[in-house]
């Protein structure tokens, strides 16, 4: 134990509880200009966009609870801080590592979907790096247009981000002003599947359709960053475009359609079937006739003109057969050819 608190107290303003602690040696060497004290109740559970945190304190926190302090990196062992130095004391141990931005931007946005999720202090990211934070969500109702719309007010933190070649005649506002005519806008992302915790995404949509209501058109005093739908908005709006061509189209005049070809192709493989069979029995009559006629070729004498007439006919028999069987052998492995015909090749 490093140290206990000694007394509290109302302040003058009412404002405040003003605790009085003393640090036992040698942790009051620790305490320096910039440390930060925090409470300590031993367990700190916390769900936010980032998941689920946990964090456990000493046991003797864990049971009475306390306070805890850390030292700054940047403090020199020689800052240590006066006797009766007044620190601000944070609710807990993420509040204390915090860094306070002075330079930082408010601006308003209007979305068109559902914030269920969205918590103030919740992250604005460019990119998957932090850049600000939610510090205000409210409700607004337009008694001229019957419009309902959320603003949500975002605190953009600009010195997190390292300017390079800067501009000392270009302000910060008109940087920002910049990136918006190139296509900055805000989205709604949603950080932990497990919490459904939601974030401010910043990036770059030059063709997208945003949501940018005039200044005079909002009660907010901040300007306003255009917005554009959630990817969860655009699936469900996509699908539904979807569902609506579906619901238009002709179903059942279609289905009867199928039902009448269906009906044709039957009747169409009967036919088939006819041809084959019918192509099958003419091959085997002319395989008897071919039989008969070499019978009887053989009983003529040869060189008569009998005899060659009856070969001549007998060669284009034999030539009408083999076609008869490719033709069968074809539509066997090729039915489908007396719906479509033969395919070129």
């Amino acid at each position: 134990m490093a140290g206990e608190v000694l007394s509290h107290e109302l302040s003058k303003d009412a404002d405040a509880i003003k605790l009085t602690i003393f640090i036992n040696k040698p942790y009051d060497a620790f305490v320096r200009k910039n440390t930060r004290f925090w409470v300590d109740s031993g367990v700190d559970l916390s769900a936010g966009a980032d998941g689920f945190q946990v964090r456990t304190g000493p046991l003797v926190s864990l049971l009475s609870g306390g306070i805890a302090f850390r030292t700054a990196s940047e403090d020199t062992p020689e800052e240590v801080a006066d006797e009766n130095a007044a620190f601000h004391l944070y609710e807990n141990y993420e509040k204390s590592t915090e860094v306070t931005y002075k330079n930082s931007l408010k601006y308003v946005m209007y979305f068109t979907s559902s914030v269920r999720g969205l918590t103030l202090g919740a992250p604005v990211q460019l990119r998957g790096i932090p850049v600000g934070r939610v510090t205000d969500i409210s409700l607004e109702l337009d008694k001229k247009t019957a419009e309902i719309r959320v603003p949500v007010v975002v605190e953009l933190e600009l010195d997190r981000m390292r300017l390079v070649n800067d501009l000392p005649t270009v302000s910060n506002k008109d940087m920002m002003q910049n990136l918006i005519n190139k296509g900055l806008s805000a989205q709604l992302q949603t950080g932990s599947l497990l919490t459904g915790q939601l974030l401010v995404d910043l990036d770059f949509y030059p063709k997208a359709k945003t949501v940018h209501p005039d200044a005079k058109d909002v009660a907010s005093v901040y300007p306003v960053f255009p917005t554009i739908a959630s990817s969860i908005d655009q699936i469900t709006h996509s699908a539904q475009m979807i569902m609506d061509k579906i619901a238009k189209l002709p179903l059942e005049q279609m289905s009867s359609e199928v039902t009448q070809t269906l009906q044709t192709v039957r009747t169409t493989a009967g036919h088939a079937d006819t041809t084959l069979s019918a192509a099958t029995a003419t091959l085997a009559e002319t395989e008897k006739t071919m039989s008969s006629a070499k019978q009887v070729l053989q009983s003529l004498e040869p060189g008569s003109t009998t005899h060659y007439e009856l070969d001549k006919l007998l060669q284009e028999l034999n030539q009408t057969a083999n076609s008869v069987k490719r033709l069968t052998d074809y539509l066997q492995q090729h039915p489908d050819t007396l719906l479509r015909g033969k395919p070129n090749e």
